[in-house]
Parts: structure tokens; sequence; C-alpha cells
């Protein structure tokens, strides 16, 4: 059974499992490979089967907001700096929290969760898959149950943890344990129900600060490139067509087959007239050959500024609409995303303007878990900035 339908079985409603279909698309161009990328060619007796290469620019756009948003310029500061660095580096936060802010620019939505082991804060890196709102209004989702699949004794396990408000408005956290028929299994080691006394979730919730409008109603995020995937598929028909044109305008050499009979040497050893390993040359039928020309040598004009003056728009044309600026993605120019994040932002007003819309939902998201923080260990900490 899947996280929604035990969701329902446990009586709590979340969005429909459209959305995860969006998701799921997203994923694929994420990921590189997708139906767009096999097809089939008929070549006049059969169709064959065929794959389009792939720039992965989904990967690559991500990955760079990510890196302007966490990176060497980012400075966390609050009243017990000592006590926060030290929880965000035993979590190793600028790396996985890189990742997930990289995630959650794929797959509009990520999430982190706090826990306690030990005596520890840890905390979860959760991915828009795994991500199942279960309350929400026009500024955020209240509350929220994160499911994953788990192996415990070599079994396949689904596991929800639910954090819903009680009526006092503070917060309780249900762990639930499902096997593969839906059946619930029970975990000792993880307490099943737990008051937390806290108004702050436990969790907070990132998305890219820009309207889902592949679903005006869903409370989770959109992807940044969900409104490029046709300029996806232009970038990689003209790339694929670029290394096709290496491919298919190889030079060749076309000789008569008797060029390529065996040479009996003085040594009474026979060789062949050509390499037979060497795929420039083409034997063709004697009936077939010129007479005159036993040896016809064939090189194809190669198509290459127009491909890569294509590649330039489209490349340009993504660059605009995912929020870079229309000169970030530059072929063979040392003019785009070079020098420090930080450096990439001054230079390009457009880009500027974009990140720091991003900031602001990513410091709201770092902002509530410093204060949990100091719930945790009993802290007072009232000023919490997050500088870029």
């Amino acid at each position: 059974m899947d996280v929604i339908e035990l969701l329902d079985k446990l009586g709590l409603k979340t969005v429909g499992a459209g959305a995860y279909a969006d998701i799921a698309d997203w994923r694929g161009w994420y990921e590189g490979k997708t139906a767009f990328h096999e097809y089939r060619v008929y070549n006049g007796a059969q169709s064959i089967g065929q794959t389009r290469k792939s720039l992965r620019m989904a990967k690559k756009i991500c990955e760079d907001k990510a890196n302007l948003l966490i990176n060497e310029k980012v400075d966390i500061s609050t009243e017990n700096a000592g006590f926060l660095n030290g929880v965000l580096d035993k979590n190793n936060f600028r790396v996985f929290g890189n990742r997930m802010i990289e995630l959650a620019f794929a797959l509009g939505t990520a999430a982190f969760v706090e826990y306690l082991e030990a005596g520890e804060i840890k905390i979860q890196y959760i991915p828009a898959s795994q991500i199942f709102p279960l309350s929400w209004d026009s500024s955020s989702i209240t509350e929220c149950a994160f499911g994953s699949e788990i192996v415990r004794r070599g079994e396949r396990i689904t596991y929800i943890n639910v954090h819903k408000k009680m009526p006092g408005g503070t917060y309780a956290i249900s762990n639930y344990f499902f096997d593969e028929k839906g059946g619930a299994v029970i975990e000792p080691d993880i307490a099943e129900y737990w008051e937390t006394g806290s108004e702050i979730p436990y969790f907070q919730i990132f998305s890219p600060n820009i309207i889902n409008n592949a679903n005006l109603n869903s409370p989770l995020g959109i992807s940044v490139f969900a409104n490029s995937i046709d300029v996806f598929e232009g970038i990689d028909l003209v790339y694929d067509s670029l290394c096709n044109e290496f491919k298919l305008g190889k030079k060749r050499i076309f000789v008569k087959d008797q060029m390529l009979k065996m040479n009996i040497e003085s040594n009474g050893v026979m060789k062949p007239l050509f390499d037979p390993n060497d795929t420039v040359f083409y034997a063709l039928p004697g009936e077939n050959a010129d007479d005159d020309k036993p040896i016809i040598e064939s090189n194809m004009d190669l198509r290459i500024e127009e491909h890569v003056s294509a590649l330039q728009s489209m490349l340009g044309m993504l660059s605009e609409k995912t929020g870079f600026g229309r000169k970030y993605f530059l072929i063979f120019s040392s003019a785009g995303a070079s020098g420090t994040a930080t450096e990439v932002v001054t230079k390009n007003s457009e880009l500027r303007i974009h990140n720091t819309k991003l900031c602001f939902v990513l410091q709201d998201a770092i902002k509530f878990k410093v204060i949990l923080y100091c719930v945790f260990c009993i802290l007072n900490c009232s000023k919490v900035l997050v500088k870029y």
C-alpha cells in the first residue's frame, strides 16, 4: 500500500495523487532521462529504438541555485551561536542542507525534521515525494505527515511520522509502521506517541518562492524548472543532433571488395591489404564499384556553428526563464557563472533579484529551526539573523 492509502486508513487526508505525479515528472528531468529521450526511427525496413542524449540542464540549474543559497558566505547568527553551530556541524548541515535545498528546487518542496536521539538533536532531510501535508493555510503547512520506506529485520516497512496540533495549540508526534500488506507493525525502540508541549512544529517546509501554477490549490511547491520543460526538450534535441553530426559525418573510405582480399607475403604469411578492425573502410561489392575508382573517399561537412548557435539561444532562453538572467549559461565563455557565489550574484542584477526572493523562504525555515533548538534546550534566544 502507498502512503496516501495508509494515511486514509488512519483517517488522515492529504493532497491528491496528481501532485505526486507532477513530482515524478520533475524527478525524471532532474535525473536526465524521460520518455522524451526514448524514441524510434524507421530506417526503411524496420523501426529502430534510439536514446536521445541529454545535457541534464535541470540538474545544473538546481545545483547552482542551491549553491547560491547555502555557500561559503552564508552566516547564521544568534545569541547562542556556539550551541547552534555545534548542532549544525554535528548534522553536517552545510552539506546535507545544500543537497536538500537542491532537491527542493528540483521537486518543488523539501522539509527539515528535528528529533531527539540519545539526548542529541538530529535533523532529517525529507524530499517532496515523502511529504504529505495534512493542514495548511495560505502561508504555510501547519500539520504534516512524512512517509518513507525502511528495512527492519530484512522486511520492507513503511514508516509514517505524523505531526498534528492538539486542542491547546501544541504539537503531538505519532509514529506508525506498516508491513507490505498494510498491517500495523510495532517498533519497540520508537515511541508511538509524543506530546512535545511546543507550539512550534518540529518540521520546517521549504519551497521555491514562486507560485505553483501546476496546481494552484496545492500547498506543495513547484519545481523551478517546471515551466521550462519545452526548453529542455529543445536543448536536448539540438545537443543530440550535434552529437549525431560527428557520428553520421564520420569519414568513410569506400573500396572495392577485391582491395580487401588477402595478400601473400614473401614468407608465405597471408595478411589483409587493410586492417579489418579499421572502421573507416567500407567494402563495396565488385559489381557495384566503379572500376576506374577502386578507392573513393567521403568527407561529410559538419554543421557545428549552426548547432552551437542554436544551443546558445536555447540556453539563454532557459537561463532567463529560471531566474539566472539571459547570459548566465554561456558556451565557450568565461563571462558566465565565474567567481564566488557572491560575486556571480553581484554582477547579475536579474539573478540578484531572483536570489533575494528565494532567500526569504529559506531564512524563515532556518529561523524556526533556531527557535526550535532553543525549545529543546530551554534557552532564551530572541534574535536570529541569516546573512547572505
